[in-house]
């Protein structure tokens, strides 16, 4: 996980470590969530079903715990449409040299 956004900062740069010319970069933000159409559907559904096999995870050593994390997922998956959540992503690329 990119939690200081190390990587997302820094991916064209890698690019161009690498020797990639002509290097291009852009940000994007997809929505998460019905409300974002077929990518949003697509998102939640990802992290939804993540986040269910965390919870799987959680019941074989704790079933409070795992109780706890499906009530926060339920909630989660309700922000995203309330508040109509968008994850920022980063896409680069470049050429070959020669």
């Amino acid at each position: 996980l990119d939690t200081t956004e190390a990587v997302f900062k820094a991916l064209d740069e890698y690019l161009r470590q690498a020797g990639l010319e002509q290097v291009t970069r852009r940000e994007e933000l997809l929505p998460v969530g019905e409300w974002g159409g077929q990518v949003g559907s697509f998102l939640a559904t990802d992290w939804r079903l993540a986040g269910q096999r965390m919870c799987e995870i959680l019941q074989s050593q704790s079933p409070r715990l795992a109780e706890e994390a499906i009530y926060l997922l339920d909630q989660t998956v309700r922000e995203w449409e309330h508040y109509r959540t968008v994850w920022p992503i980063a896409i680069a690329f470049g050429r070959k040299p020669g």
